[in-house]
């Protein structure tokens, strides 16, 4: 994947205020056939000692 900056948040509630607005994310992959997988994660952030998990 490429990292480039201009794709970047620049703090870090940029990206919590992106996630509450799209919690799901997308895990690809390929089955025994070889024919391309997809399906939907749901993503959460928690606060739990401070820390965001």
């Amino acid at each position: 994947m490429y990292d480039l900056p201009h794709h970047k948040a620049k703090n870090e509630q940029d990206i919590i205020n992106f996630i509450d607005q799209h919690p799901f994310a997308f895990l690809t992959g390929c089955d025994a056939d070889n024919k391309p997988v997809v399906t939907q994660l749901p993503v959460f952030i928690e606060e739990k000692e401070g820390r965001k998990i």
